[in-house]
């Protein structure tokens, strides 16, 4: 295994196959693994604490700096107090079929 300590957040766009193990529109840290990326894997630290490898196709990059945008967080932080509040649905409930 050739794995650095370079990390990047992911969000987890399908947890087919991994429900127990990823949650969807969850962030989790990647780490560089170039040889998983050559067989198209990504190294992720799932909620257990422990790196495994999944297919690229679960994940989406995120960029750092839209991490730091200060409305971006804004924006994030009025949805999950909307939720709390029992207003809004969450995504996870939305049928999209």
């Amino acid at each position: 295994m050739t794995k650095t300590s370079a990390e990047r957040l992911v969000v987890c766009i399908d947890n087919s196959g991994y429900g127990a193990s990823l949650d969807t529109r969850k962030i989790y840290m990647a780490l560089h693994d170039a040889a998983a990326e050559t067989q198209n894997m990504l190294r992720v630290i799932d909620g257990s604490g422990e790196d495994y490898l999944y297919d690229k196709t679960l994940f989406r990059s995120l960029s750092p700096r839209l991490l730091r945008d200060p409305r971006f967080l804004k924006r994030i932080e009025q949805a999950r107090n909307s939720l709390r509040a029992g207003r809004g649905v969450a995504i996870e409930d939305v049928d999209i079929e």
